[in-house]
């Protein structure tokens, strides 16, 4: 998974390739655990790359976590906004 541009003025991109078809969720997280953005929810989501745009200006500034949640585990990037 990456996030780009990072550290950002508030929109980001996120890549994620997916090895096989799975269940998946992508979501953006605040410092308190919230879901600020979801990003994706499949119950089976096409193996392969997928880019999403997500724009956080509206959240202000801070550290947020792009958390992604597959039947193969979970992996995160820090996203840091800065404006």
């Amino acid at each position: 998974m990456r996030v780009t541009p990072n550290p950002s003025g508030g929109r980001i991109q996120v890549e994620v390739v997916l090895d096989r078809s799975t269940i998946a969720d992508l979501r953006i997280v605040n410092s308190g655990g919230s879901t600020v953005r979801q990003l994706l929810r499949s119950n089976e989501a096409d193996s392969g790359p997928h880019r999403f745009s997500a724009d956080l200006t509206r959240e202000g500034a801070g550290t947020y976590l792009v958390v992604l949640k597959t039947n193969e585990g979970m992996r995160w990037e820090k996203a840091v906004i800065s404006q």
